[in-house]
């Protein structure tokens, strides 16, 4: 039974997807896909599942930070730029 004011928690870690254990900056877009920058690339979460998006799509693998124009795209910050 929860109380008034309690809240879920849920931890995401290497063993759930996440491409590092480090996470420099999150976002939840607005389709509602939740995105973590991580220092071994880009990763979206979407309910179900991590999608990593590395250094093959993104220049640099270590991330530092993630933001969404009024467009939704996703752009991030890197130590490479």
């Amino acid at each position: 039974m929860m109380t008034a004011g309690a809240k879920d928690t849920i931890t995401y870690d290497i063993h759930s997807g996440l491409s590092h254990w480090v996470v420099s900056d999150s976002l939840q877009d607005k389709q509602g896909f939740l995105w973590f920058s991580t220092w071994n690339g880009l990763n979206r979460y979407d309910g179900a599942r991590f999608i990593t998006y590395d250094s093959l799509s993104i220049a640099g693998n270590r991330i530092n930070a993630i933001i969404e124009d009024s467009r939704g795209r996703i752009y991030v910050g890197t130590d490479e730029c």
